[in-house]
């Protein structure tokens, strides 16, 4: 998971990845998705929350060093989107 947020940023910049669809597929829609999903698996595995810290950290790092000020504010939507997907995880019935 720590590679998604690390790497495919470094990866789509590499490329020339345009910003507009780095911001609207990688930022938005990729990292998102496994925000959420990581909740969802840190909740199945009963690992504990604060783990989600540490993407979102990286990811700060990584706007530090590379990209404009405006994508801190992704760190937060990864942070909500993480603990919703926490919160989703204990709603999941077992089958």
């Amino acid at each position: 998971m720590i590679g998604i947020f690390g790497l495919l940023p470094l990866l789509f910049s590499l490329l020339h990845v345009p910003v507009v669809q780095r911001v609207l597929w990688l930022f938005m829609l990729i990292n998102g998705a496994s925000s959420f999903a990581a909740g969802i698996w840190l909740h199945a595995h009963r690992v504990s929350g604060w783990w989600l810290l540490l993407p979102a950290a990286v990811f700060a790092l990584l706007v530090l060093w590379r990209y404009a000020d405006y994508n801190y504010w992704f760190c937060a939507l990864y942070l909500c989107l993480g603990y919703i997907g926490l919160g989703w995880g204990s709603t999941i019935k077992k089958f």
